[in-house]
């Protein structure tokens, strides 16, 4: 329990003002991968897999969250996927988290933890599942992800209550089913859209982009603003037949049952990119196959970052709970 208020009071300090120590760059599958060794003599060891961020492995918050570990004791690997850091859907991602599993497991002979968040933590449930790989994994922490890929597709689609970031990335995978609007510079539109709002850009580049292709801004809006036509794109999305495959592939819910380690399920009350409502559906599933969980559903998290609030005790204890369940 100390080591979870320690994680917990050192993920509220100040990035900026948080001592990161060195850490070093191997080769893990051919693909680039920082390192965080800690002083003791045999540490338990991390996979830490990127949440989509566009900054990739060199986001800061994720360094700062493998410092963190560190400093509790853990060996932590922070493996580089170019296909997640570029925003794009694809089950090689979870063939590539499998491989690093493994690899991981090979040169250090030791069973290790899975931390990772959103769209990414399902990747890592359904890559912890693989038969393969399945008992070289003994415990995940997953921050609000996904249990039917399908469900956050209409969540995303069919509210404009909703953070747009992660409608901005389906659109710019997704939108080339739609014959009307398979148009390359209005999806580039989107992808800008998203990588303005992931690195928080002032001014966006979005609207050079609208000058130099005026004829899509008007487009764009509607396909913003219009919730009857967001309704139909998704409706002409989920007809294509890739669709089906993808959302067999991406069905946490029905992988889980293959899992042989104990999971801390962490998702914010009010998480705009994904509801709250499917980590409790995961929940419910480990119960199903009796797959030790925790769950914690909070207001001391958005979207994967924690908020801290004094003025919830009780959900800070849960936190820290669920948290340790994880370490």
């Amino acid at each position: 329990m100390i080591s979870a208020i320690q994680f917990f009071y050192k993920s509220i300090q100040p990035i900026e003002k948080f001592p990161i120590g060195p850490y070093e760059t191997i080769s893990l599958n051919s693909r680039r991968c920082y390192v965080f060794r800690p002083s003791k003599s045999k540490p338990k060891i991390i996979l830490f897999v990127q949440g989509m961020t566009v900054r990739g492995i060199d986001d800061i918050r994720l360094i700062k969250q493998c410092e963190i570990f560190r400093q509790l004791g853990y060996l932590v690997y922070l493996p580089h996927y170019p296909e997640i850091q570029n925003l794009d859907i694809t089950p090689n991602s979870i063939k590539n988290i499998t491989e690093d599993i493994k690899a991981i497991y090979q040169g250090n002979n030791q069973k290790m933890g899975i931390v990772s968040v959103s769209y990414s933590g399902g990747l890592s449930i359904l890559a912890s599942s693989q038969e393969d790989v399945r008992d070289y994994v003994d415990s995940l922490m997953i921050v609000g992800t996904f249990a039917h890929f399908k469900s956050m597709f209409e969540f995303l689609f069919l509210r404009k209550d909703i953070d747009p970031y992660g409608y901005f990335i389906l659109l710019k995978n997704f939108l080339k089913f739609v014959p009307k609007y398979n148009i390359q510079e209005l999806i580039e539109a989107f992808n800008i859209a998203a990588v303005d709002d992931g690195l928080h850009r002032q001014p966006p580049l979005l609207n050079e982009h609208f000058r130099k292709y005026p004829h899509i801004q008007k487009i764009f809006s509607n396909l913003m603003e219009d919730l009857e036509l967001r309704k139909q794109i998704l409706e002409q999305i989920f007809r294509n037949p890739f669709m089906e495959q993808l959302f067999q592939e991406f069905d946490v819910f029905d992988r889980i049952r293959y899992l042989k380690a104990r999971m801390s399920l962490l998702h914010g009350r009010n998480d705009q990119v994904i509801p709250p409502s499917e980590s409790k559906l995961l929940f419910e599933e480990c119960k199903k196959y009796q797959i030790p969980c925790k769950l914690t559903t909070t207001s001391l998290l958005d979207h994967g970052n924690i908020k801290f609030n004094l003025g919830v005790l009780e959900e800070l204890l849960q936190l820290i709970d669920t948290i340790n369940f994880f370490l």
